[in-house]
């Protein structure tokens, strides 16, 4: 056992009354030190990390959960703290655990289960299984109250279809059971490629009675206090036994969580656990990394739990209203890109091409489209019948990475909400409602901005727009606001009190011939933009 760590007389083996197994490590000079250490680094990424305990002089690492049949036993490794603290070998690994956090983890079995595939290959049935484990979900209104959880890569649209089994086996009271869930139209099921989960409903019929709870933390949008704090993995690594590792969050990162448990292979779909009183599920784990923008240093990740809520509780549309014009016989519902070259320029029909082929990319394979509560065959335009108001839904199957030119030139949107619109992954908006001249009303109130970067043209010439609340933009990524407003010449109200531009570089005619607008109907504390409105009225 000791060989698979270290070899030489400095190592002597300890039996404690806690039935624990302490490998001691001594070391008689610095170059001995350095060579030991030198060993460990090369095994570093195969050990995994469960504990630090310390005293003055010395400290214990779990290394890896080394179980005799009884699952009792573990080794532990002894080294010099004051040396090992120089290296930073520890950062992070502070607070010892204890054996009754260990045998409320390993009590959380009952929880997890195994996701058992059957794939067809070379005439033969192959069997292989993945993680999961089951959740209840408190937040308020979320269509789903408890829920089978596990990665993408795992279970996808391939082997969730209405019609389906899904295989798994769980812990019920002394030992495993075997267990079929039914895929149908009445059972939930969502599943993100890009966030790369899958949740499936869990009913009453299907008798499952032990659930995680989330952490209700992330839900106050306060993940700044969750950096540095503990963590647990449960998994079950390729074999039948249960086990954990430990580690601490690195990095929060839009939907991501970076942590540093050590995790083997095998364990994608486990819950990540927050270390508290109480043991919460904050994300789902998918993931192991390498030098992830920090250090040159092996990470793992995950997904925070928050965004594949909202994922799940979002619907995902866009509600319209389109008033018609007694002349109009169509009006257009969204930008389409039908663009002719309007330079006659050769070398720009290959760029208007492509812009065409991403528009239909974005829109036509992604949208539904219902009007006065009726689907309608995908088209950028509606043939007016007699309605001369009509009400308009876009339901949005996946999320959108851009919004440039939605809604440009359609002349007839008159309010639009957004309320329910995803816009978590969305970098840029350029000309987003460039010239919807007859646009209200907007209800901006839940855009999430966080990572847009350009929002060039966003509002140009929305010219019946009288009052604009932007006050949860959020702004920090914006490096583009060029004629953000221009030509919005009925705007008498802007509140721009979330906007930070530290980071914009241009912001050319950002109210230019915005007619109506004076400084003081502008809230704002930004220093660029205060400038800006130096020009308003002049």
């Amino acid at each position: 056992m000791q060989s698979s760590i270290l070899t030489g007389q400095n190592i002597k083996i300890i039996l404690s009354s806690l039935e624990t197994l302490i490998i001691e490590v001594t070391y008689k000079d610095k170059n001995e030190y350095n060579l030991i250490r030198e060993k460990i680094h090369l095994i570093k990424d195969k050990m995994k990390i469960y504990d630090i305990k310390e005293d003055k002089d010395n400290i214990y690492i779990i290394i890896d959960r080394s179980f005799d049949k009884a699952g009792k036993f573990r080794q532990l490794l002894l080294l010099d703290v004051k040396e090992l603290k120089k290296e930073n070998a520890l950062e992070g690994h502070e607070e010892p655990i204890t054996k009754t956090e260990i045998s409320n983890l390993l009590n959380m079995e009952k929880s997890m289960c195994k996701i058992i595939l059957e794939k067809r290959q070379d005439n033969q049935i192959k069997v292989e299984k993945g993680n999961g484990f089951f959740c209840e979900i408190e937040k308020k209104d979320c269509p789903i109250k408890h829920a089978l959880f596990t990665s993408n890569h795992i279970l996808n649209e391939d082997n969730i279809k209405p019609g389906n089994i899904i295989k798994i086996e769980y812990f019920n009271k002394s030992s495993y059971e075997e267990k079929i869930i039914k895929i149908d139209k009445t059972r939930r099921v969502h599943t993100n490629k890009d966030y790369d989960y899958t949740c499936i409903e869990i009913l009453p019929s299907d008798k499952i009675s032990n659930y995680f709870k989330i952490d209700p933390i992330l839900f106050n949008n306060k993940k700044e206090n969750l950096k540095n704090s503990d963590i647990f993995i449960l998994q079950y690594p390729d074999s039948n036994e249960l086990s954990f590792t430990y580690g601490k969050i690195k990095l929060l990162k839009d939907d991501d969580i970076i942590h540093t448990a050590s995790t083997n292979e095998g364990t994608s779909g486990s819950p990540i656990i927050r270390r508290s009183k109480e043991n919460y599920i904050i994300g789902l784990h998918y993931d192991g990394i390498k030098n992830f923008e920090i250090i040159d240093y092996s990470f793992s990740i995950g997904t925070i739990f928050d965004s594949i809520l909202d994922d799940i509780y979002k619907p995902n549309e866009i509600e319209c209203i389109y008033k018609v014009q007694d002349n109009e016989k169509e009006i257009k519902l969204l930008h389409g890109y039908n663009l002719i070259n309007p330079f006659g320029i050769e070398l720009l029909d290959k760029l208007y091409l492509q812009t065409k082929e991403l528009n239909k990319k974005i829109f036509e394979e992604n949208i539904d489209i219902y009007v006065n509560g009726e689907k309608i065959k995908f088209d950028f335009n509606y043939k007016v019948k007699e309605n001369k108001e009509i009400k308009v839904k876009f339901k949005f199957k996946k999320r959108l990475t851009n919004t440039n030119y939605m809604f440009m030139d359609c002349s007839s949107l008159y309010s639009i909400n957004l309320s329910s619109f995803n816009t978590n992954n969305v970098t840029s908006m350029m000309n987003m409602f460039d010239s919807c001249h007859s646009l209200n009303s907007v209800n901006l109130s839940s855009f999430n901005t966080s990572r847009v970067t350009i929002m060039l043209g966003m509002f140009i010439a929305c010219s019946s727009l009288n009052s604009l609340d932007l006050s949860s933009f959020n702004t920090n990524n914006v490096v583009n606001m060029n004629a953000m407003f221009f030509k919005c010449s009925s705007l008498s109200s802007l509140n721009l009190s979330s906007f930070n531009t530290s980071k914009v570089n241009n912001m050319m005619n950002i109210f230019k011939d915005c007619t109506n607008l004076k400084k003081s109907n502008v809230i704002t504390n930004d220093i660029k933009l205060l400038e800006e409105l130096k020009s308003l009225n002049n």
